[in-house]
């Protein structure tokens, strides 16, 4: 179906109830049409209509003309999504999306005066009016449009003042109240408000008691008096009298506008309270006013009783208070701010709707909050609202919640709120150390077995939830298990970073949140973030066994040296008792000996004795040297052998030749007490060997020292002897034993008559 034939049947089975060629007197060439789930046929052309088979004939069409792109642009394709919203394919432009939240939108091309509304009202017999323009002129809701009642002003009466909200309004008997810049206007009684075209009103003016003409705010209480709120307090009319009785707020030296009347309300107990241009609420009670301030800041602009007597305070900087008591002597305030979901703390305006759900206008559009569970939904331009700010609500009686603004209006029917599911978020971007990682165009809803290297610490990652209900606020919820299991506060970041993270294995997850409290199934990053090097089990591992290694290293060192020293210690108890002990004794029993003998004789013993002193002395010079610290150098030893060889050999007209190494190249080397004692002993006993048996004339001893082993040789040219023989003696034997001890090897050369060479040699 298109061209110019407005919409016909392709099928001739079908039968052709109606061609409708036209819309509002505009062709209607159709290039596209959809049937959505309401039962509402949209059609696409030059321009987007609603089509509602059901309805009268006066009402079953509706032109969009609010916006260029919807009047005036070709439509070529439309559809709906998951949210109900309508969305359009419009010519070489792109695609746009149709709310189906508050989305009755009227302005001047609706039949307005004014598209600037400054409040609505109803009649007595569910009329909607409109009050539009400088003259606050009535526009009548048709239904489908609006018709402009503009009512006679008395002489004088030229300017309606600056008041908002409730402007006008028809009275129980149906007379008619006009708020004005002069007073109050009373017209008789009327449900045509054609009549007000050619009726003169009464004016009440400061002459018929009211604290001022400027009036602010109109209302009829239980009782069916009015009450009118002024630039300077309130007045109320008793219908029963005739009269007025005025009403002032207390007032605060410097302040401005203080006693200026911003909203009016009556609570189930038939208290009055009104709002004032000050932190200041007055509830008037059987003619008693009390004051309350607590809780409240700035200008007090709205009042509302909900369907369970609870009174709703909206101020200009404090957000919405609400007082559960109102009936109470000192009524008790509780508040809801931007810290508990509102939009803004500024409140222009409010009204429930039937589900007790409470309608918030404030700076940044309105919010609406359900008291049952502190959910917050907001409504912006994007859900149908007029443009500019929505200053102004009202609900008429068939339940319909009126959006009003300086530039139009708006109208939505509430509907009981759906279990909501929100959207499950996808992880749209991740960068490790300033480095982006590839991921697919639409996101992922699960990355896991990622692995980092050590000091790829830096992350950030950018996630995002695909939803079509226009204009709701999705928030988000975090967390990293593996660093907490908390979640984060709801949010509207779209990226997280973290830095600086431990080695270890990570879950990062992320929700969304609806504005309802909605949560999603996470999307989730598992990653693990490698330990360094010297963090790693293996290298912790050889860490561990090194360590394991070394403690046994030193307690097999401590070991060995406490051995070692025990050793010393046994060897010197030994020498002590074996050589000292054993000469002292023999000394003692030959000095005895010597005292019993003759002088003449007694001076043999007593040679014999000086001379086993001398010896023993000699014997304990060996134990202090070898125990001594200081002579640990092989150097010290070599030249002990060197004091102790050549006064032993070199008497009896023996010569000796004693050769060894450079003194500073033997000073390089250390000796442990045991070997420098080995080899001390094992010297002595060769060289001693010498003295007493060999008979030689000549004796050479060499030491050589190479790449840390010693050789020592021991050579002389006496008479000789058979070591394989038997009698070869004790000496042979230890000197055997303390080459065994150092681990050396020891070799004897000798013959009968041809002289012995002892050999010995051991690695330092």
């Amino acid at each position: 179906m298109g061209g110019d034939s407005g919409l016909s049947a392709l099928d001739s089975s079908l039968k052709v109830v109606a061609n409708y060629r036209s819309v509002d007197g505009e062709p209607l060439g159709v290039l596209a049409m959809h049937h959505d789930a309401a039962g509402e046929i949209w059609v696409a052309a030059h321009m987007l209509v609603r089509f509602r088979p059901d309805a009268e004939p006066a009402a079953r069409f509706r032109v969009y003309r609010t916006s260029r792109l919807l009047h005036g642009e070709y439509i070529g394709a439309l559809a709906t999504d998951m949210g109900g919203n309508l969305w359009l394919a419009i010519s070489n432009l792109g695609a746009a999306r149709l709310s189906r939240e508050p989305s009755e939108l009227f302005s001047v091309d609706d039949g307005l005066s004014s598209r600037n509304i400054h409040g609505l009202t109803e009649g007595r017999k569910g009329t909607l009016y409109a009050i539009a323009g400088e003259g606050h002129t009535l526009n009548e809701f048709t239904g489908d449009a609006f018709q402009p009642q503009p009512a006679k002003m008395p002489p004088g009466v030229t300017y309606m003042g600056w008041g908002e909200g409730q402007l006008v309004l028809q009275d129980r008997t149906g007379e008619w109240w006009f708020a004005s810049g002069s007073g109050v206007l009373r017209y008789p009684a009327t449900d045509d408000a054609r009549a007000l075209r050619t009726t003169i009103p009464h004016l009440y003016t400061v002459r018929d008691g009211l604290p001022t003409s400027t009036i602010l705010r109109l209302f009829e209480d239980s009782h069916g008096d009015i009450w009118a709120g002024t630039s300077d307090g309130a007045a109320c009319w008793s219908r029963a009298s005739g009269t007025w009785r005025q009403y002032h707020a207390p007032v605060t030296p410097g302040a401005e506008l203080t006693g200026a009347v911003h909203a009016i309300a009556e609570d189930h107990n038939g208290a009055v309270w009104l709002g004032f241009a000050s932190p200041c609420v007055m509830r008037i009670r059987d003619g008693q006013a009390a004051i309350i301030r607590d809780g409240l800041a700035g200008f007090v602009n709205a009042l509302l009783t909900d369907h369970s007597g609870r009174v709703w305070i909206g101020t200009s900087q404090a957000g919405v208070a609400v007082v559960d008591d109102p009936a109470s002597a000192t009524p008790r305030i509780r508040g809801y701010t931007m810290d508990r979901g509102l939009a803004s703390n500024q409140v222009f305006s409010m009204v429930e709707d039937r589900w007790g759900r409470i309608y918030i206008a404030g700076g940044r559009g309105v919010d609406r909050l359900t008291p049952a569970t502190g959910a917050v939904r907001h409504y912006t331009e994007d859900n149908g609202l007029p443009a500019g700010e929505t200053q102004r609500l009202y609900r008429d009686r068939n339940g319909y919640i009126w959006f009003a603004s300086n530039f139009g209006l708006a109208r939505h029917l509430p509907e009981p709120d759906q279990p909501s599911v929100a959207p499950q978020p996808r992880l749209r971007g991740l960068t490790v150390n300033g480095i982006p990682r590839l991921l697919s165009v639409l996101g992922e809803s699960e990355i896991g077995n990622l692995e980092l290297p050590a000091g790829q610490d830096n992350l950030q990652i950018e996630y995002r939830a695909l939803h079509f209900a226009a204009g709701e606020r999705l928030r988000y919820q975090y967390r990293l298990l593996g660093a907490s299991d908390q979640w984060s506060p709801p949010q509207d970041l779209q990226t997280v970073q973290y830095a600086k993270l431990g080695p270890g294995r990570y879950r990062f997850e992320i929700r969304s949140m609806s504005e309802d409290g909605a949560t999603s199934r996470p999307a989730t990053l598992e990653f693990r973030l490698l330990p360094p090097l010297w963090q790693q089990w293996w290298f912790i591992t050889a860490e561990l066994l090194a360590l394991a290694a070394a403690a046994y290293g030193l307690h097999r060192y401590r070991l060995r040296h406490m051995l070692a020293l025990e050793r010393v210690r046994t060897r010197l108890a030994t020498d002590l008792h074996d050589d000292l002990g054993a000469g002292l004794a023999e000394i003692a029993i030959l000095t005895e000996v010597a005292k019993r003998k003759p002088q003449a004789d007694a001076g043999a013993l007593l040679d014999h004795v000086a001379r086993r002193a001398r010896g023993l002395r000699a014997a304990l010079g060996d134990i202090v040297w070898n125990v001594d610290p200081r002579r640990d150098c092989l150097s010290d030893l070599v030249d002990r052998m060197r004091e102790t060889a050549l006064p032993l050999l070199q008497s009896d007209g023996r010569s000796v030749e004693f050769s060894a190494p450079v003194h500073e190249e033997l000073q390089r080397i250390d000796l442990t007490p045991d070997m420098r004692r080995h080899l001390l002993l094992f010297f002595k006993e060769a060289t001693t060997n010498v003295a007493r048996h060999a008979d030689a004339t000549r004796i050479e001893i060499r030491l050589n020292l190479a790449n840390r082993r010693l050789r020592m040789n021991v050579k002389d040219n006496g008479r000789g002897f058979d070591p394989q023989s038997g009698s070869s003696g004790r000496g042979l034997a230890s000197m055997r034993h303390r080459a065994a001890e150092m681990k050396g090897d020891f070799q004897v050369d000798s013959q009968p008559g041809r002289g012995t060479s002892v050999q010995l040699g051991v690695t330092l």
